[in-house]
C-alpha cells in the first residue's frame, strides 16, 4: 500500500493534518506538511513516548523535575 493512502486514512480519521503555506493552493501545492492534530496522541509522541524507559530504570521521581522543565 503507498503512503499516500495511509496519510489519506490517518487523515480521515482526524489524527494527522495537512498544512500548507497560506500562499499556496492547498489541493495543488507539494510544500505541505503532515502534522499530529489529536492532542492525545501529540502529549504521547511529545512526552510519553520519549520517557517510556524511565520507570524500569527505577529513577520515576526524577523524570518531572529534569525532563519536563526543560521542555
Amino acid at each position: 500500500m503507498p503512503l499516500g493512502n495511509y496519510l489519506k486514512m490517518l487523515s480521515s480519521l482526524r489524527l494527522i493534518e495537512r498544512r500548507v503555506p497560506f500562499w499556496k493552493n492547498p489541493d495543488k501545492s507539494r510544500k505541505g506538511m503532515h502534522s499530529i492534530a489529536d492532542p492525545f496522541f501529540a502529549y504521547w509522541f511529545r512526552f510519553v513516548r520519549r520517557n517510556i524507559g524511565v520507570p524500569e530504570t527505577g529513577i520515576s521521581e526524577q523524570v518531572p523535575k529534569t525532563r519536563i522543565s526543560h521542555c
